[in-house]
């Protein structure tokens, strides 16, 4: 069990608008500042599986890109105009609460050569303020890693699903939708490239050990 508090401060983000069909060339930034206060349990009923809970209350405030190395960008708020987002003065708080069960069979977690790991996620924020960004969202995402017999090489296969549910004239503001993008998902891609309410990702991929360290 524990408890935390956080500021943070995202000084460039990019986002590009929702859905797949959103365009390169609106490619935009902005800051993100967030005062994040809760606190978190882990249960486990045997070492491979974790049962995770969190409670928390944050508050976003979304501000014009800044920082010292800044590009030439424009500021979402100008691309964006009509996005609920910006219909609002300033973004509400809301309190998180999350429920996820992982099992992981990885031998080596850091840099796996057999087993998996598999998750499971709820999560409900509720707009304190506002009363306009209430919404649930829910993930499930599998991984796993086999050694090829007589080889240092191994396969990975990857698996995520996130899904948002928000009732009638609910919205899930763009900084808190899931995105792909960047080394960890669409390698192909800058990071953010896509936001959306909902994604689905596969990939597979082969690790092949250069040198013994």
């Amino acid at each position: 069990m524990g408890a935390q508090a956080r500021w943070q401060d995202f000084k460039q983000t990019d986002y590009f608008g929702d859905g797949p069909d959103s365009l390169a060339a609106n490619r935009s930034q902005y800051r993100v500042q967030s005062r994040i206060v809760g606190g978190y349990a882990t249960i486990r009923p045997i070492r491979t599986v974790a049962i995770d809970l969190q409670l928390g209350y944050l508050r976003p405030t979304i501000l014009a890109p800044g920082g010292a190395f800044q590009r030439s960008f424009p500021n979402a708020r100008d691309v964006f105009i009509g996005d609920p987002v910006y219909s609002l003065a300033e973004q509400p708080s809301f309190l998180h609460q999350e429920l996820s069960i992982t099992s992981d069979t990885r031998d080596f977690p850091g840099y796996p050569t057999d087993g998996g790991v598999y998750r499971a996620v709820f999560a409900a924020y509720s707009d304190r303020g506002a009363g306009v960004f209430n919404f649930k969202r829910y993930e499930a995402e599998a991984a796993r890693f086999t050694r090829l017999p007589g080889t240092g090489v191994v396969l990975a296969v990857r698996g995520w699903l996130a899904a948002s549910d928000a009732a009638d004239r609910q919205n899930v503001p763009f900084y808190f939708e899931p995105s792909l993008g960047g080394a960890n998902s669409l390698r192909g891609y800058t990071g953010y490239r896509f936001h959306d309410r909902n994604l689905l990702l596969v990939d597979a991929g082969g690790r092949v050990p250069v040198m013994a360290h």
